[in-house]
């Protein structure tokens, strides 16, 4: 039960990273922090590549690197975005949206039909999004779904989901030919270069917030090395499954961490909602 104790602390790492996101994005540029995070994490974890075993690479795995850049470049800066814009406890939640994303993509590209457990699932989704936002009900029935998409927050980390549906099948092409380890260090080296064009294209004047928040960006980037580590020791030890059904209670840690230290409001019902919705994802994971 090793991979247990990976995965939450994997998931806690997740939820402090996206808290120091939360203190320093509202008076910093995304793309420099972007930077800065990957810029600490990748000199932390890319020793690792001298002592893990280097796979046989084939044209696949380049060509699915190449296809999931820009996937991965635009999930994480509407990520970003989302955190930097509303409350944890709102936006977080609708990141563990992406299986049921995965439910309606299936169906469109393959007719595939979910079974009675994965449209259980999909009804206890809905109904965590419902209950997140349920303090507004008094102003109607439906008032929680029409606050969450007042929400812009929330709106950016669902279509963040979404792009996680489709970018996480190219994902798991490029792993198979390649290996867990190898492709978190290798793929996530890839991000630097064009986080760095970006924001000398973007941001140029304002790199000086890589020394202001220097602090702060260790900080987050020795989070964000530590939670791909431990994703990868997770993952060869648990069932795809059982990991990321697991992973998903960093949504657990983001609501209890944005109560205490942003004083986020309406908790009760965000942790509520939050665990129907997680339910609701394993059954959709186990379907």
């Amino acid at each position: 039960m090793i991979w247990l104790l990976y995965t939450l602390l994997c998931a806690l790492l997740v939820s402090l990273k996206d808290v120091i996101l939360k203190k320093i994005l509202g008076e910093s540029n995304i793309l420099i922090i972007s930077l800065g995070f990957y810029l600490i994490s990748i000199a932390l974890i890319f020793p690792f590549l001298f002592i893990i075993d280097i796979p046989k690479l084939d044209l696949t795995f380049w060509i699915m690197c190449l296809i999931i850049l820009p996937f991965d470049i635009s999930s994480l800066l509407l990520y970003y975005k989302a955190i930097k814009i509303s409350p944890l406890s709102i936006c977080m939640p609708f990141l563990s949206l992406t299986p049921f994303f995965l439910i309606l993509t299936s169906f469109i590209i393959l007719r595939e039909l979910p079974d009675k457990s994965g449209l259980a699932g999909i009804v206890l989704v809905v109904l965590g999004a419902y209950v997140l936002n349920i303090h507004d009900i008094k102003s109607g029935f439906f008032s929680p779904f029409k606050s969450i998409l007042k929400e812009k927050g929330a709106i950016l980390m669902i279509l963040v989901a979404f792009i996680f549906s489709i970018s996480s099948n190219m994902v798991k092409i490029a792993i198979n030919h390649s290996s867990p380890a190898f492709f978190s260090i290798v793929y996530n080296s890839f991000l630097i270069p064009v986080l760095l064009i970006l924001s000398l294209l973007n941001a140029r004047s304002e790199f000086s917030q890589l020394i202001r928040y220097k602090k702060f960006i260790l900080l987050g980037g020795i989070c964000l090395a530590g939670s791909i580590v431990l994703n990868n020791l997770a993952i060869k030890l648990a069932l795809v499954p059982y990991f990321i059904s697991v992973k998903r209670s960093s949504i657990i840690f983001d609501i209890i961490l944005g109560s205490i230290i942003f004083k986020e409001k309406n908790i009760s019902s965000k942790l509520f909602g939050s665990f129907i919705m997680i339910a609701g994802i394993i059954l959709i994971t186990f379907h």
